[in-house]
């Protein structure tokens, strides 16, 4: 499961003809039914373009003491891996405040 904005969840369920593989991680309340179902995932990656979003998980991982692996493709950035105390790293399915 990938944590990503809605335009690019959007895009990844299409590419996917249909498959779920993306979830908001705002707080929207338009996807609070599939970030209920995705929650159940216990590994997740997050992705995020160069903006103001990546800054905020930044910084939230530093403060927090979370270890991740990361990886930088094209224009994107992704997150996973996240090993650290287990209400923070969900904390990151919903960091956003949308």
């Amino acid at each position: 499961m990938v944590y990503t904005n809605y335009g690019y969840s959007s895009i990844l369920t299409f590419l996917s003809k249909g498959s779920v593989v993306g979830t908001e991680y705002s707080s929207n309340a338009l996807g609070k039914i599939q970030r209920s179902r995705s929650s159940k995932e216990e590994q997740f990656a997050v992705l995020l373009d160069k903006g103001p979003a990546l800054s905020i998980f930044q910084q939230y991982l530093l403060d927090r003491k979370i270890e991740y692996q990361t990886e930088h493709i094209e224009n994107f950035h992704v997150l996973w891996d996240f090993k650290g105390e287990s209400d923070s790293v969900n904390g990151l399915r919903s960091l956003i405040v949308a």
